[in-house]
This record gives C-alpha cells, structure tokens and sequence, in this order.
C-alpha cells in the first residue's frame, strides 16, 4: 500500500518535493491540503514544475485524510493557519516534518499538534524558483533529516523510505539540531542579501556589496548560534560559501523572490532571530539589524502558500 502523504504549502519548497512524491506515489496518494479559496484557485490553475504540466489533488482540512507523513512548506507567518489547517491530518501514526525555513517551526508545531512522531529537518542545495504556477529548478537539494535526540528510529527509517523512494535525496547528520541551524545561518545572509540588493544568486557569487553584507550577515548569526551553544566554525562557513558557488546564478533565493512579488517575507525568523539572540547575550548585530529594518515593511499579513 502506497504511502498517504499531506503537504501543507504550494509554494517553491512544497510543488518540488509534492511533484516528486506524487509522480511516485500518485497524485491520489499525494494531496494539498488548503482552505476552501486557495483549493479553487489551485484547481484552475496550470502548474508546471520545469515545463512539465503537473496534475494535484487538493482537499480541504475538514476533509483531509490522516496521514502517513505530514508534510510542512509554508513561510512562517502562515504557519499558524497551516497548524489549524492540519488537525485532521495528524493522527498518531503520523509522521511529521518541516521543511521551512528557521530554526523554530518544529517546536512550534510540537507545542499546537503534539505529534508522536515529529522528525527535525532542513533542506539544502536546492535552487527552486517560482514564477506564478511555474516551477523551475537544475538543483532539487536534499532533505536532512534526523530526530531531535540524533538517535536512529523506526520513524526515521520510515520516513527515508518514503522520501528516497521518490528519488528525494537525504542525510542524517551526527547532529540535526546543529545542521538547522547551520543552514539557518547561511539563509540569514544569501536569502537576506539578495533581497536587499534586488539580485540573484550571482550577486552574491561575485565581490561587491551584497557578498559583503551576506558574509557579516553570516558573521552575525554564527556568532549568536555559538553563544547558544551550537557550535559552528569558520571552515563550515567556508563549506556553505563552496555550496552557494555550484547554484544557478540566475536563480534567487526565496526571499529575493518574495521582494520582487511585493509579499511579506521571513526576515523575522532570520534578521529577526539574530536581533533577537544579540539582545538576549548583550552582543551587537549591525548588519542584521539594518537588514530588519529594511526588510521590515507594512504588507498586510500573506495569504499566499
């Protein structure tokens, strides 16, 4: 029996691995789960992931069926709603994963849903763009994958069977919790650069401006990781900065493409966070702070996922 699998979040993270599970799994096995406004809209929609045209199911939370895995890809100001959105879904042989961005999400869902089985992930090296429903990308990433106690589990296992088997990359780290953050700290500066500097990935590939803010945006984060107590190093810095060269120049990070469509963005789980983690351990933040303010804007809350 194929695996029942809810995805919460139609954006860039959520159509790449929604369209490869559902190509594995079945679109029937593989369902959207939305409010009742965003499920017609989808339906009318033409998606395609890399020019193919993609076919979805979509079903409202009322609904939705229990999962066998849950599925979270929205941006973090609507992961309230997509909580309430999800109740149905998460039953207790549910497994459920977050593949937002941050470093919160999964203790966020923890404390509303309270599932028996929630897996610590983060995504990396992918390339996603979104173009209205168009999605394109050369680099689909992996999944990083671990529980939160760096233990092996019969959840764990699961859940990387499900994932690989729909040729989804994954990796258990030694230490999940460290590899979230680590990925969080490099979106602090290629995510928050770019949108600044209205550019994308090549101009932070490049010296200039926007590689200088992302290096001391970077700077910033790893130094309040580390007065949490989450050790990441320079030479790992470096190991990101290698990464972020074999992307698509011409692609843009998630935040850049929020900018350009006039939509809220992350900045608080990013810019935010730091300021946040720099009060907190009485340290200066700089660039993170000028990147808050700047990033900080009064778009009505986005309704978009």
């Amino acid at each position: 029996m194929e695996p029942k699998i809810g995805i919460i979040g139609r954006g860039a993270i959520g159509l790449l691995f929604g369209s490869r599970l559902a190509d594995r799994y079945g679109s029937e096995n593989v369902y959207f789960i939305a409010d009742s406004g965003r499920v017609e809209r989808y339906k009318s929609e033409n998606v395609t992931v890399n020019g193919e045209k993609k076919e979805f199911t979509y079903v409202e939370p009322d609904s939705a069926p229990e999962a066998d895995m849950l599925i979270f890809a929205v941006k973090n100001y609507n992961l309230d709603d997509a909580l309430t959105n999800a109740e149905k879904a998460c039953g207790r042989d549910t497994i459920v994963v977050s593949f937002m961005n941050g470093v919160t999400s999964e203790n966020e869902i923890a404390a509303a849903l309270h599932p028996y089985h929630l897996l610590y992930s983060t995504i990396q090296g992918m390339d996603a763009t979104m173009d209205g429903s168009a999605l394109t990308y050369t680099t689909p990433g992996n999944v990083t994958i671990g529980e939160k106690s760096n233990k092996n589990s019969e959840t764990l296992e699961k859940a990387i069977r499900i994932l690989s088997g729909a040729d989804i990359e994954t990796e258990v780290p030694d230490d999940i919790i460290h590899s979230m953050w680590s990925k969080w700290m490099l979106n602090c500066g290629v995510n928050q650069a770019c949108a600044i500097a209205e550019c994308g990935y090549e101009g932070v590939q490049k010296g200039g401006m926007a590689r200088l803010a992302m290096l001391n945006a970077m700077d910033e984060a790893r130094m309040v990781a580390n007065l949490e107590g989450i050790d990441i190093t320079e030479d790992e810095q470096n190991q990101w900065l290698e990464l972020l060269e074999t992307l698509d120049p011409e692609k843009e990070p998630s935040m850049r493409q929020d900018t350009k469509a006039g939509r809220p963005t992350e900045v608080e789980c990013f810019a935010g966070l730091v300021k946040k983690l720099g009060s907190k351990h009485k340290v200066g933040t700089p660039m993170n702070d000028n990147l808050y303010t700047t990033l900080t804007h009064d778009h009505v809350r986005s309704t978009e996922y």
